[in-house]
């Protein structure tokens, strides 16, 4: 492409560099027009935060990240957040694991993340922003995709979704497994 052609491009929005929300050499891309940069910048961090607990060099050192419900919670639909409510009152009443078995956010019950995740969000359409989030556990790449939806309150999570390792393939869906699993309680 020549300068020209990459000067319209930045000029029209379509493609920015993000420092990544955490220490490294990591940027992360945003997607989409420029009336959603800042959204999109936005629900990078916010993803980028969620990360912050399970990234650590030395997993021994690494602090206890907080349940997934108190993790994503305020930046969840009513929907996700009621699914998640249930999940967590089934696990009272039921005194152990129900539906969910393992972290969401780390696909999987065991993890090493040493390095922060790089991060790619795509306006999907006027109401959907998805954040892509790929990084290496246990030595295995791990893709995890948000899925943000714009509700009369604002941009909120909508389903987090299990990826393949880039990104094309839906593995799992949160609420697809919220759903099913607590259909019967």
């Amino acid at each position: 492409m020549s300068f020209h052609g990459l000067r319209m491009l930045f000029a029209f929005g379509l493609t920015f560099l993000i420092p990544a929300v955490a220490a490294g050499n990591h940027y992360h891309v945003v997607t989409g027009d420029a009336a959603r940069l800042g959204t999109s910048s936005a629900l990078v961090r916010l993803v980028g935060g969620i990360y912050k607990p399970f990234v650590s060099s030395d997993p021994y050192s690494a602090p206890e990240p907080p349940d997934l419900v108190d993790a994503i919670a305020p930046f969840a639909s009513s929907t996700l957040k009621a699914l998640l409510s249930a999940q967590q009152q089934c696990e009272i009443k039921s005194q152990g694991e129900c539906g969910l078995n393992w972290d969401v956010v780390v696909d999987g019950q065991d993890w090493e993340i040493p390095e922060a995740p790089h991060l790619v969000s795509t306006v999907i359409a006027s109401d959907r922003i998805d954040v892509l989030s790929s990084f290496t556990s246990l030595g295995h790449p791990i893709a995890v995709r948000y899925i943000f939806r714009r509700k009369a309150d604002g941009w909120r999570l909508d389903d987090i979704r299990g990826s393949s390792s880039d990104g094309k393939f839906e593995n799992w869906s949160l609420r697809r497994m919220l759903t099913q699993s607590l259909g019967g309680h």
